[in-house]
């Protein structure tokens, strides 16, 4: 009887073990689906549905008890619950009367509040209005500016006040219609303004073209009056110079500043030019603009180009060649001053194409005329015409090699002159004694032959004893002398020809060198010996004066070309070792010129000249870029006494080249005297002023 219930206990035991478990998952919230999977797994559901059953009453036992522990708690709560609610009505009856006050307060606010929105409403868009009529009046304001400028023709304001109510305005205009209108009318006035515009311009062209040969006319006047200036100069000069050798007086020479006509400028309009290019710019036509302008030029200076056969040229060549001088002056003026309307390569072109055509015309225009006199005036003025150009930076070397090409049509010409005049007055000759009448005719007949028997002025009529022969005689004399000039000129071609071949040795020298070439540079030493051979032949075979001609000739020559070096496109830049050799190289010419001159005995003959002054171009130009103060070259008096033979261009292209520092690595660290550094700052000065004056 013991047993048994020992073995129901054992098994409540475990009942109450697995109960436990099964409550402790349940209250932990795990999930139950593995226990139950394995009780079906183990067929044993029943008895996993009896646990469930039995911790739900051990649950419900659990509640019960806790509602009988807490049981006068809950009725007071519900008690204190009940005056809760008691007291949210009083509240809520309160609520209402308080509403019902503010109500009462709140319309007549309410309704000011509305009125006050409403002018708010008001006053923004009275803001708005006033915003867009001053919007509206502003561009008024600026249509009314633009007829303004429109009515006056000041089509350049007129477009920009155009572009200002484009730019600024146009997208911002509230008024439809008269944005509508704005933006109709602006397509308009532009196309109107570039036909107008044209118009003018066309009219300009024509206009300036019609002035060119008065353009020319004036500075190749210029550049004539310069040249007897200057010849006057020298003469002046030269008798001052023979007085103080002679002894007579004191040297003293002054130059009259006020004769530099340095400040001569051609004036002619090109408002209407500068007018279009800037207003085609403001259009977006520039580049269209420009090609118009460059072509309609060069038509123009084709047309200007083309000989006219109706009038001889002889008669013509003065207008023919102003034209075109005009023209080129006025493209110079242009590439100068109008920002980027022409570019050089433009003007090289034109000025190619000109200097061909010009060289035909005088090829073909010399090989038919029949005067030597005609073909002297025409070579001049183009000579002059040459030098006008070239103070404006054209290459006019082609027109004088034209020129030297008609030396011997030229020749020629004068040669069959002589021989005409010598035929005419041997065919006119009576062979019969020249009665001479009066003191005139015995001074050009008898005294300037030195035919005269006696010092005693003969009684008129005197029978002189020969015939008209003296004059027959002179016009002899004039083709000896001009074809002795001719060799003369072959012989210097020659000498010139065989010293640029020394000369173009300069080509080596070291421009930026860090020694100075004390004992000169190698072209020197070849050019002395072929001086010096070329002085002695021409002692041994030439009268004196044609050996100064020859010596004066070659020395010029050597000076010029010393100038050309420093010019060369391939002397990029040098130094003052440079020019300190270069002098050097001088002195040694200088040297040998002084020497010749007296050796030869042209210093007994020619006692005011020598061979050092073919060299004054170098040497003044080797004494500036050696000065201290080579600023003092915009001087016009102490230029005028110590570099007179240099010219404006030359000396701005060749200062622009010297840089006075050797070129090593180590060249703007090295040692510089005070001295130096004023000579460069003096250089810089000149440099700045040539480039200002040119």
């Amino acid at each position: 009887m013991n047993a048994k219930p020992k073995r129901r206990t054992a098994t409540e035991n475990g009942d109450a073990g697995e109960d436990l478990v099964l409550a402790t998952l349940i209250s932990n919230g795990e999930d139950l689906g593995p226990l139950v999977q394995h009780a079906f797994e183990m067929g044993r559901p029943e008895s996993l549905l009896q646990q469930l059953k039995h911790v739900m009453k051990k649950k419900e036992v659990e509640i019960e008890e806790l509602c009988k522990t807490h049981y006068e708690e809950f009725i007071q709560a519900v008690d204190e619950l009940r005056g809760v609610l008691v007291d949210a009505e009083e509240l809520k009856s309160e609520l209402s009367s308080d509403n019902f006050k503010l109500q009462e307060v709140g319309s007549a606010l309410l309704i000011k509040v509305e009125e006050l929105l409403e002018s708010y409403s008001i006053k923004k868009n009275v803001a708005e209005a006033i915003k867009m009529c001053k919007n509206c009046v502003q561009v008024l304001d600026l249509c009314a500016k633009f007829n303004g400028h429109f009515s006056k023709g000041q089509f350049y304001p007129a477009l920009k006040t155009v572009d200002i109510i484009e730019r600024n305005y146009l997208q911002n205009i509230p008024v439809k219609a008269l944005k509508m209108v704005v933006e109709k009318r602006i397509p308009l006035i532009k196309l109107h303004i570039e036909k107008r515009l044209s118009s003018q311009f066309n009219e300009w062209l024509v206009q300036i073209r019609s002035s060119a040969k008065n353009i020319g006319q004036t500075a190749i006047g210029h550049a004539a009056s310069a040249r007897q200036r200057d010849e006057e100069m020298l003469e002046r000069q030269r008798k001052a110079e023979e007085q103080s050798f002679s002894g007579i007086g004191d040297f003293a020479y002054s130059l009259d500043v006020e004769e530099l006509d340095e400040e001569f400028v051609l004036k002619f309009d090109l408002t209407p030019l500068y007018r279009a290019y800037h207003i085609h710019t403001c259009l977006g036509t520039r580049e269209q603009f420009c090609e118009y302008y460059y072509k309609n030029r060069l038509l123009q200076l084709n047309s200007d180009l083309q000989v006219s056969s109706a009038q001889p040229f002889v008669e013509s060549y003065q207008s023919f060649f102003a034209q075109i001088a005009g023209h080129f002056i006025v493209e110079d003026r242009v590439l100068r001053t109008s920002g980027g309307l022409l570019i050089a390569d433009q003007i090289e072109t034109m000025w190619e194409t000109a200097v061909a055509k010009m060289t035909s015309v005088l090829d073909d225009q010399f090989s038919h005329m029949d005067s030597a006199t005609h073909l002297l005036l025409v070579k001049d003025y183009v000579t002059l015409f040459g030098a006008t150009l070239r103070q404006y930076g054209y290459e006019v070397g082609s027109l004088f090699e034209a020129m030297d090409n008609s030396r011997d049509k030229y020749h020629e010409l004068l040669l069959e002159e002589c021989r005409q005049q010598i035929i005419g007055v041997l065919g006119n000759d009576t062979y019969e004694q020249m009665v001479i009448k009066k003191d005139a005719d015995y001074e050009n007949n008898v005294l300037s032959f030195h035919l005269q028997t006696s010092d005693i002025m003969p009684a008129f009529p005197y029978i002189a004893p020969f015939r008209q022969w003296p004059q027959a005689s002179l016009t002899a004399k004039v083709v000896l002398k001009t074809s002795r000039d001719a060799a003369y000129i072959a012989l210097l071609n020659l000498v010139n020809s065989k010293l640029d071949e020394f000369m173009a040795l300069t080509e080596h020298i070291n421009w930026t060198t860090e020694d100075i070439a004390e004992n000169g540079n190698e072209y020197i030493n070849e050019v002395l010996i072929y001086l010096e051979t070329l002085l002695s032949t021409a002692q041994q075979i030439l009268p004196l004066d044609a050996l100064c001609k020859v010596g004066n000739g070659a020395l010029e020559h050597i000076s010029n070309s010393i100038v050309s070096a420093f010019l060369s496109d391939s002397v990029k830049r040098f130094n003052a070792n440079a020019v300190m050799g270069i002098n050097n190289d001088l002195k040694m010419l200088e040297s040998f010129a002084d020497e010749r001159f007296h050796s030869t005995g042209l210093s007994e003959i020619y006692k005011d000249g020598s061979f050092r002054a073919c060299l004054l171009e170098a040497r003044q130009l080797i004494n500036l870029l050696l000065s201290s103060q080579p600023e003092n070259f915009m001087n016009p008096v102490i230029r005028e006494k110590n570099y007179g033979a240099l010219d404006y261009k030359k000396v701005a292209t060749i200062c622009e080249k010297f840089k006075d520092s050797p070129d090593s690595i180590f060249g703007s660290l090295s040692n510089r005297t005070t001295k130096q550094n004023a000579r460069k700052k003096s250089m810089d000065v000149l440099k700045k002023r040539l480039k200002d004056f040119n």
